[in-house]
């Protein structure tokens, strides 16, 4: 059995790898990357988001209930970063998927707090630039001073701070709450020392951060394909451009010229104009950009 300790350090580690994997997982799902490439989502697009990321969570609050798995409840990660993405109610339908099995076990205040995660992460993605969002990562503490400065010496919003310092204050309130009415109540990580507590605090922001940079690079990745398939696109017109009436002329006339004293080359340069007629002109849909062919 690990020290009180010890077992609050691994339950942290494996509660980011928890939360790694899961992210890994459902970008690899076309329908949810479709979802994370727009800003602006039919319902049923967020309903389709709410779900396919809520059930996971239920699962991991289940395993929790059921298993004592403390590092698979994300029940205020799970609503605040659904709420980030898709807005306030695909959080609260999140938060409430996520609060039912807790409801159900005797934790009262479980549902109304993830419902109340899933609203705040929806309500600063109303205010907030989208991008912004896009822009946080687990790296943003390395510049955390000059994010803090800018503040202080510009007077300016700095929306990655905000975003950062929004976890946190929820981990705060979530703590306050446990304190006050115990884990009967509510489940929270308890730390016995202020660095644990501060611990407690990263991995909630790290949770938030790393879903966020993962899906981002998938984003990425996208955009850079789309723009290959432009460029491809770009290249295909400007070919067909080249073939104009004279190049036309020129060669036909000295395939007329062959027809009667070099049948077979004449047959050739035909079936060679044909095809280099075929690659120019053939739509983008069957080009292949990877190689840079055309197939029929």
């Amino acid at each position: 059995m690990l020290p009180d300790t010890q077992l609050l350090l691994t339950t942290l580690i494996v509660k980011l790898a928890v939360v790694a994997t899961l992210a890994t997982m459902l970008v690899r799902f076309r329908q949810f990357r479709r979802i994370l490439l727009t800003e602006q989502r039919a319902w049923r697009e967020r309903l389709v988001f709410a779900f396919s990321f809520g059930i996971p969570l239920v699962g991991g609050v289940m395993a929790r209930l059921l298993l004592n798995y403390d590092a698979a409840d994300f029940s205020l990660v799970g609503p605040f970063l659904a709420g980030l993405i898709a807005g306030p109610y695909a959080g609260a339908i999140v938060g409430a998927l996520v609060g039912t099995p807790a409801l159900v076990a005797g934790e009262v205040g479980a549902m109304p707090f993830a419902v109340g995660c899933g609203f705040a992460g929806g309500g600063l993605r109303e205010v907030c630039p989208k991008e912004a969002i896009w822009h946080l990562s687990p790296l943003f503490f390395s510049d955390l001073h000059r994010h803090a400065w800018q503040i202080v010496s510009r007077f300016k919003v700095d929306w990655l701070l905000i975003l950062a310092t929004a976890p946190v204050c929820l981990e705060f309130i979530r703590q306050g709450l446990g304190l006050r009415f115990g884990t009967d109540s509510i489940f929270f990580l308890r730390p016995d020392t202020i660095w644990l507590g501060g611990l407690v605090m990263l991995s909630t922001v790290l949770s938030v951060a790393i879903p966020i940079k993962i899906w981002n690079t998938a984003r990425i990745e996208h955009r850079l394909q789309e723009q290959d398939k432009l460029l491809m696109a770009t290249r295909l017109e400007a070919l067909a451009h080249q073939i104009n009436p004279h190049f036309l002329f020129n060669t036909l006339n000295s395939i007329s010229s062959l027809i009667r004293s070099q049948p077979d080359t004449a047959r050739m340069l035909i079936n060679k104009l044909s095809a280099m007629l075929r690659r120019m002109l053939s739509t983008q849909e069957h080009f292949n950009p990877s190689t840079g062919a055309c197939f029929y």
